[in-house]
């Protein structure tokens, strides 16, 4: 399952390895089923994984920028961007909640 590998550094090409799937045939069937790339999908099973670490960590102790490493994000800046999209407020707001 993606949502269990998320914070991995993956690439298509490793999910397609894994799934012992041609790189296209992921593709299509990905955009066909979910209406997405897979990079965008992974881009969403991190995003909610992130989510979902912030609601349960302790804003005393738990850091932004340690969190969404852990799930896969690279660039804080675009992690920030990307959540705020997504949920309509920054991820340092759902921590401190």
């Amino acid at each position: 399952m993606l949502a269990d590998h998320a914070q991995d550094e993956l690439s298509i090409i490793d999910i397609a390895n894994a799934l012992n799937v041609p790189l296209r045939t992921l593709q299509n069937t990905v955009r066909r089923e979910l209406g997405v790339t897979p990079s965008e999908r992974l881009h969403e099973v991190r995003l909610g994984l992130a989510q979902a670490r912030l609601l349960a960590a302790d804003p005393a102790v738990a850091s932004v920028s340690d969190i969404a490493a852990g799930c896969g994000f690279v660039h804080l800046g675009r992690f920030a961007g990307s959540y705020h999209a997504a949920y309509g407020k920054y991820p340092s707001a759902t921590l401190r909640r």
